[in-house]
């Protein structure tokens, strides 16, 4: 589904990762993993035109891509940065509803994952920045899921959050995964008992 093939990248003219090759097919979840400025999440970004594109291709389904076009013009892809992506001064229920009107495909996790309707009910009213750090981050996943993505692109999704909430945050992964989702995250931490099937890609 997606294939990095020798790719440079990095900011303005400086490059951080370079000659990186990868291949990622459907129903899969990356773990790239490394150290802070190794450059795990530059590989993200270059996805969605977050960063300097130098040298290399990058394919999705077998097309080469232009990374500064692609999630412009293709809503099957997403980016869920490390800092929380919601309206702070809106409800719960009211960040669901700005992305539901625009989206008119609700994704299968978001409909049928049990732990969505719990965390709906017993946060909806409240106002985001009400929200601690580790519901914050489950809120900017659940907008992404709302986008009905083939591609979710997490950075540091388990960071800051206590071990109940990374491990609600990882079945709506794996979810996301079994019903054909292809899943690229950047994490520090171990994964590897929160996603076991996780398959572990280092960037020194």
């Amino acid at each position: 589904m997606i294939e990095f093939d020798s790719i440079s990248i990095g900011y303005k003219s400086h490059v951080v990762v370079s000659e990186f090759s990868m291949e990622m097919s459907r129903g899969t979840i990356t773990w790239l993993q490394g150290s802070n400025a190794s450059g795990k999440s530059t590989v993200l970004k270059c996805l969605v035109g977050k960063s300097s594109f130098f040298k290399g291709a990058i394919y999705i389904n077998g097309d080469r891509i232009d990374p500064n076009k692609y999630h412009l013009e293709n809503n099957d892809i997403c980016y869920v940065p490390q800092q929380d992506a919601v309206f702070y001064d809106l409800t719960v229920s009211q960040n669901i509803e700005i992305v539901k009107q625009a989206n008119l495909d609700v994704g299968e996790t978001f409909k049928k994952n049990s732990f969505v309707s719990k965390f709906l009910g017993d946060n909806c009213d409240k106002l985001a920045s009400e929200l601690s750090g580790g519901l914050s981050k489950t809120l900017s996943l659940l907008m992404a899921l709302l986008t009905s993505p083939k591609i979710l692109l997490l950075d540091e999704p388990f960071a800051g959050v206590s071990d109940e909430t990374s491990k609600e945050i990882s079945s709506i992964i794996l979810d996301f995964s079994s019903q054909g989702g292809c899943v690229l995250l950047a994490e520090h931490v171990d994964v590897h008992d929160l996603l076991p099937q996780a398959n572990l890609v280092r960037i020194d």
